[in-house]
């Protein structure tokens, strides 16, 4: 199930009225079934990280890049945020700028901090590692 299989820590919660799966970089939208979900309108995504300076808006500019080359624009809404606000409103770090601009992919956006509204917002939101996934936990409405 998924890249190279199923990491061992999850946990569920609400997100839009669905059942998501967070998972340690997966993440799986659950349907009423239990099977994944890929249907529908189009899908909010929202990548977490600590500072959302480094990880979280890499990944959301690679997640940009590949639905620009794959003709998925229209499927998908991505976007990136922190679990501190250490570094709101600035831009990724330098070096992460460096990598991207490289390889031709977009610019991500300027830092932000995740809000207990982002729950309600995005279907699917991926924290990059545990530290993330439990600050995340925390913030999470019931």
């Amino acid at each position: 199930m998924g890249l190279g299989g199923t990491p061992p820590e999850y946990t569920v919660r609400k997100t839009r009225d669905k059942s998501s799966i967070y998972l340690l970089g997966y993440i799986y939208r659950l349907d009423d079934r239990g099977g994944l979900d890929m249907s529908g309108s189009e899908i909010r995504v929202l990548l977490v990280c600590l500072g959302n300076i480094c990880r979280s808006p890499m990944a959301e500019s690679v997640m940009r890049f590949h639905h620009v080359e794959n003709a998925l624009t229209d499927r998908f809404i991505v976007d990136s945020a922190g679990t501190s606000g250490f570094h709101a409103g600035e831009q990724a770090d330098p070096r992460t700028l460096d990598v991207l601009q490289r390889h031709g992919a977009p610019q991500p956006s300027r830092s932000r901090a995740l809000t207990v509204e982002d729950f309600n917002t995005y279907d699917w939101i991926i924290g990059m590692d545990r530290a993330n996934l439990r600050n995340m936990e925390k913030l999470c409405p019931p």
